[in-house]
Protein backbone atom coordinates (compact mmCIF):
# COMPACT_ATOMS: atom_id res chain seq x y z
CA UNK A 1 0.00 0.00 0.00
CA UNK A 2 2.82 2.55 0.78
CA UNK A 3 4.86 1.68 -2.42
CA UNK A 4 2.24 2.62 -4.27
CA UNK A 5 1.29 5.52 -2.57
CA UNK A 6 4.90 6.87 -2.73
CA UNK A 7 4.74 5.38 -6.29
CA UNK A 8 2.36 8.32 -7.04
CA UNK A 9 3.41 10.78 -5.20
CA UNK A 10 6.95 10.49 -6.41
CA UNK A 11 6.03 10.81 -10.10
CA UNK A 12 7.62 13.55 -12.20
CA UNK A 13 8.95 14.67 -8.54
CA UNK A 14 12.74 15.00 -8.90
CA UNK A 15 14.76 12.05 -7.98
CA UNK A 16 16.48 13.79 -4.63
CA UNK A 17 12.66 14.90 -3.77
CA UNK A 18 11.35 11.58 -4.00
CA UNK A 19 14.21 10.30 -1.60
CA UNK A 20 13.27 13.48 0.75
CA UNK A 21 10.06 12.43 1.08
CA UNK A 22 10.75 8.69 1.89
CA UNK A 23 13.37 9.75 4.66
CA UNK A 24 10.89 12.09 5.96
CA UNK A 25 8.08 10.04 6.18
CA UNK A 26 10.42 6.94 7.66
CA UNK A 27 11.97 9.58 10.53
CA UNK A 28 7.99 11.08 10.78
CA UNK A 29 6.36 7.33 11.39
CA UNK A 30 9.18 6.36 13.45
CA UNK A 31 9.02 9.56 15.86
CA UNK A 32 5.45 9.98 16.06
CA UNK A 33 5.22 6.14 17.31
CA UNK A 34 8.03 6.67 19.32
CA UNK A 35 6.05 9.71 20.88
CA UNK A 36 3.25 7.86 21.34
CA UNK A 37 4.80 4.26 22.50
CA UNK A 38 6.80 6.38 25.21
CA UNK A 39 3.61 8.30 26.55
CA UNK A 40 1.85 4.71 26.84
CA UNK A 41 4.32 3.10 28.51
CA UNK A 42 4.66 5.95 31.22
CA UNK A 43 2.52 5.12 34.57
CA UNK A 44 -0.62 8.05 34.50
CA UNK A 45 -0.44 8.27 38.84
CA UNK A 46 0.72 11.89 39.70
CA UNK A 47 0.24 13.10 36.14
CA UNK A 48 -1.14 16.35 36.37
CA UNK A 49 -4.65 16.90 34.60
CA UNK A 50 -3.56 18.29 30.35
CA UNK A 51 0.02 17.15 30.87
CA UNK A 52 -0.05 14.16 28.29
CA UNK A 53 -3.13 16.11 26.23
CA UNK A 54 -0.27 19.26 26.11
CA UNK A 55 2.34 17.01 24.62
CA UNK A 56 -0.07 15.23 22.22
CA UNK A 57 -1.47 18.02 20.74
CA UNK A 58 1.32 20.75 20.16
CA UNK A 59 2.95 18.42 17.26
CA UNK A 60 -0.58 18.42 15.36
CA UNK A 61 -1.16 22.31 16.06
CA UNK A 62 2.46 22.76 14.20
CA UNK A 63 1.35 20.67 11.19
CA UNK A 64 -1.73 22.08 10.61
CA UNK A 65 0.17 26.19 11.03
CA UNK A 66 2.57 24.77 8.27
CA UNK A 67 -0.29 23.29 6.24
CA UNK A 68 -2.39 26.76 5.97
CA UNK A 69 1.53 28.82 4.79
CA UNK A 70 1.33 26.13 2.33
CA UNK A 71 -1.86 26.19 0.99
CA UNK A 72 -1.73 29.87 1.31
CA UNK A 73 2.11 31.28 1.29
CA UNK A 74 4.51 28.89 -0.33
CA UNK A 75 5.28 28.78 -3.76
CA UNK A 76 3.25 28.39 -7.08
CA UNK A 77 4.43 24.99 -7.88
CA UNK A 78 4.39 23.96 -4.33
CA UNK A 79 0.32 25.06 -3.57
CA UNK A 80 -0.98 23.92 -6.96
CA UNK A 81 0.67 20.19 -6.11
CA UNK A 82 -1.14 17.45 -3.43
CA UNK A 83 2.33 15.71 -3.67
CA UNK A 84 4.78 19.09 -2.48
CA UNK A 85 2.25 20.04 0.14
CA UNK A 86 2.34 16.67 1.60
CA UNK A 87 6.57 16.18 1.28
CA UNK A 88 6.62 19.53 3.27
CA UNK A 89 4.28 18.24 5.76
CA UNK A 90 6.60 14.77 5.73
CA UNK A 91 9.32 17.30 6.01
CA UNK A 92 7.78 19.46 8.68
CA UNK A 93 6.72 16.04 10.85
CA UNK A 94 10.21 15.25 10.31
CA UNK A 95 11.54 18.40 11.58
CA UNK A 96 9.70 18.31 14.82
CA UNK A 97 10.99 14.74 15.33
CA UNK A 98 14.78 15.51 15.20
CA UNK A 99 13.99 18.90 17.43
CA UNK A 100 12.12 16.77 19.93
CA UNK A 101 13.86 13.28 19.97
CA UNK A 102 17.56 15.42 19.18
CA UNK A 103 17.69 18.99 19.90
CA UNK A 104 16.34 19.52 23.31
CA UNK A 105 17.34 16.64 25.01
CA UNK A 106 21.31 17.74 24.05
CA UNK A 107 20.20 21.22 25.67
CA UNK A 108 18.42 19.42 28.68
CA UNK A 109 14.92 19.25 28.44
CA UNK A 110 13.59 15.96 27.81
CA UNK A 111 10.27 14.93 26.74
CA UNK A 112 10.12 11.48 27.76
CA UNK A 113 12.49 12.09 31.10
CA UNK A 114 11.34 15.43 32.09
CA UNK A 115 7.61 15.77 30.92
CA UNK A 116 6.19 12.30 30.59
CA UNK A 117 8.50 10.98 33.65
CA UNK A 118 9.13 13.83 35.62
CA UNK A 119 5.38 14.84 35.29
CA UNK A 120 6.67 18.44 35.10
CA UNK A 121 4.24 20.83 33.54
CA UNK A 122 6.86 23.38 33.29
CA UNK A 123 8.82 21.31 30.93
CA UNK A 124 6.01 20.76 29.21
CA UNK A 125 4.93 24.03 28.57
CA UNK A 126 9.03 25.12 27.83
CA UNK A 127 9.25 21.94 24.83
CA UNK A 128 5.55 22.86 23.67
CA UNK A 129 7.19 26.25 22.53
CA UNK A 130 10.43 24.81 21.69
CA UNK A 131 8.65 22.74 19.16
CA UNK A 132 6.56 25.70 17.71
CA UNK A 133 9.23 28.10 17.19
CA UNK A 134 10.98 25.37 15.42
CA UNK A 135 7.80 25.17 13.50
CA UNK A 136 7.81 28.91 13.20
CA UNK A 137 11.38 29.06 11.51
CA UNK A 138 10.39 25.58 9.13
CA UNK A 139 6.99 27.69 8.25
CA UNK A 140 8.61 31.08 7.44
CA UNK A 141 11.14 29.65 4.94
CA UNK A 142 8.57 28.15 2.85
CA UNK A 143 6.50 31.67 2.36
CA UNK A 144 7.38 32.72 -1.30
CA UNK A 145 9.19 31.40 -4.54
CA UNK A 146 12.01 29.04 -4.48
CA UNK A 147 13.56 27.08 -7.60
CA UNK A 148 13.93 23.78 -5.42
CA UNK A 149 13.45 22.18 -2.16
CA UNK A 150 16.82 23.36 -0.54
CA UNK A 151 15.90 26.68 -1.35
CA UNK A 152 13.58 25.70 1.46
CA UNK A 153 15.01 23.67 3.78
CA UNK A 154 18.56 25.11 3.56
CA UNK A 155 17.14 28.56 5.10
CA UNK A 156 14.64 26.36 7.50
CA UNK A 157 17.91 24.67 8.69
CA UNK A 158 19.87 27.82 8.90
CA UNK A 159 16.90 29.79 10.97
CA UNK A 160 16.29 26.70 13.42
CA UNK A 161 20.45 26.34 13.99
CA UNK A 162 20.16 30.05 15.05
CA UNK A 163 16.78 29.37 17.02
CA UNK A 164 19.24 26.63 19.32
CA UNK A 165 21.86 28.22 19.14
CA UNK A 166 20.64 31.25 21.09
CA UNK A 167 18.75 28.56 23.15
CA UNK A 168 22.20 26.87 23.67
CA UNK A 169 23.71 30.77 25.01
CA UNK A 170 20.85 31.55 27.06
CA UNK A 171 21.40 28.17 29.17
CA UNK A 172 24.84 28.60 29.27
CA UNK A 173 24.38 32.33 30.90
CA UNK A 174 21.46 31.62 32.79
CA UNK A 175 20.91 27.91 33.41
CA UNK A 176 17.29 28.52 33.09
CA UNK A 177 16.76 24.47 31.83
CA UNK A 178 18.03 24.27 35.63
CA UNK A 179 15.57 26.01 37.04
CA UNK A 180 12.69 24.13 34.65
CA UNK A 181 13.60 20.30 35.47
CA UNK A 182 15.30 21.05 39.09
CA UNK A 183 12.94 23.73 40.35
CA UNK A 184 10.24 22.65 38.58
CA UNK A 185 9.46 26.52 38.23
CA UNK A 186 6.08 27.05 35.85
CA UNK A 187 7.26 30.46 35.21
CA UNK A 188 10.51 29.77 33.94
CA UNK A 189 8.61 27.00 31.47
CA UNK A 190 6.54 30.23 30.35
CA UNK A 191 9.06 32.54 29.82
CA UNK A 192 11.58 29.91 27.94
CA UNK A 193 8.35 28.96 25.59
CA UNK A 194 7.73 32.39 25.05
CA UNK A 195 10.70 33.57 24.34
CA UNK A 196 11.36 30.53 21.94
CA UNK A 197 7.88 31.42 20.03
CA UNK A 198 8.94 34.84 19.49
CA UNK A 199 12.74 34.46 18.36
CA UNK A 200 11.02 31.17 16.01
CA UNK A 201 8.33 33.89 14.77
CA UNK A 202 11.23 36.73 14.47
CA UNK A 203 13.88 33.78 12.48
CA UNK A 204 10.95 32.64 10.46
CA UNK A 205 9.98 35.66 9.02
CA UNK A 206 13.50 36.48 8.67
CA UNK A 207 13.67 33.59 5.77
CA UNK A 208 10.14 34.27 4.25
CA UNK A 209 10.44 35.87 0.94
CA UNK A 210 11.54 34.59 -2.77
CA UNK A 211 14.59 33.53 -3.09
CA UNK A 212 17.37 35.34 -5.23
CA UNK A 213 20.87 34.16 -4.03
CA UNK A 214 22.19 32.37 -1.41
CA UNK A 215 23.96 35.63 -0.58
CA UNK A 216 20.63 37.76 -0.56
CA UNK A 217 19.05 35.24 1.85
CA UNK A 218 22.05 35.21 4.23
CA UNK A 219 22.10 39.01 4.37
CA UNK A 220 17.94 39.63 4.41
CA UNK A 221 18.18 37.13 7.55
CA UNK A 222 20.86 38.64 9.91
CA UNK A 223 19.31 42.20 8.96
CA UNK A 224 15.66 40.68 9.76
CA UNK A 225 16.10 38.46 12.65
CA UNK A 226 18.65 40.24 14.80
CA UNK A 227 16.23 41.56 17.17
CA UNK A 228 15.76 37.72 17.86
CA UNK A 229 19.28 38.09 19.67
CA UNK A 230 18.24 41.49 21.37
CA UNK A 231 15.29 39.10 23.20
CA UNK A 232 17.78 36.33 23.91
CA UNK A 233 19.86 38.95 26.06
CA UNK A 234 17.05 40.34 27.55
CA UNK A 235 15.74 37.05 28.27
CA UNK A 236 18.84 35.85 30.03
CA UNK A 237 18.98 39.04 32.11
CA UNK A 238 15.63 38.59 33.35
CA UNK A 239 16.30 34.48 34.29
CA UNK A 240 18.67 35.94 36.20
CA UNK A 241 16.44 37.68 37.94
CA UNK A 242 13.67 35.74 38.10
CA UNK A 243 14.24 32.80 38.71
CA UNK A 244 13.68 30.50 41.81
CA UNK A 245 15.53 31.47 45.27
CA UNK A 246 15.72 30.66 48.12
CA UNK A 247 13.75 33.39 49.44
CA UNK A 248 11.81 33.17 46.65
CA UNK A 249 11.56 29.23 45.91
CA UNK A 250 7.62 29.48 43.65
CA UNK A 251 7.79 32.50 41.59
CA UNK A 252 4.35 34.11 40.25
CA UNK A 253 3.65 32.98 37.56
CA UNK A 254 1.66 36.30 36.70
CA UNK A 255 4.43 38.25 37.46
CA UNK A 256 7.77 36.47 36.40
CA UNK A 257 5.89 34.70 34.15
CA UNK A 258 3.16 35.66 32.42
CA UNK A 259 3.76 39.21 31.94
CA UNK A 260 7.33 39.06 30.40
CA UNK A 261 5.88 36.23 27.73
CA UNK A 262 3.67 38.91 26.77
CA UNK A 263 6.68 41.32 25.90
CA UNK A 264 8.53 38.57 23.92
CA UNK A 265 5.60 37.83 21.84
CA UNK A 266 4.31 41.51 21.63
CA UNK A 267 7.76 42.85 20.66
CA UNK A 268 7.73 39.58 18.12
CA UNK A 269 4.53 40.05 16.28
CA UNK A 270 5.50 44.06 16.41
CA UNK A 271 8.88 43.98 14.59
CA UNK A 272 6.70 41.13 12.18
CA UNK A 273 4.29 44.13 11.20
CA UNK A 274 7.12 46.30 11.01
CA UNK A 275 8.57 44.54 8.40
CA UNK A 276 5.66 44.11 6.49
CA UNK A 277 4.77 41.90 3.75
CA UNK A 278 7.90 39.83 2.55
Amino acid sequence: MFRVIFANMAEEMSGDEGLTLLIAFIIALVGGMRWCFTSFRVTRLGSPPGLRAGLFLVPPICLALLFLVLVNCSAGDVRGDWRYIALFLCVGAAWLTVVGGVLLPILGLSPREDAMEGRNPAAVTAISGALLGAMLCFAGSNVGEGPTIWTTIGPAALATGALFTLFLLQELASSVVGSIVVDRDPASGLRLAALLVASGLILGRGMAGDYQSAENTLSDFVSQGWPAAVLTVAGTLLNHSLRPTPRVPRPRVLTRGAIPSFFYLAAAVAWALHLGHW
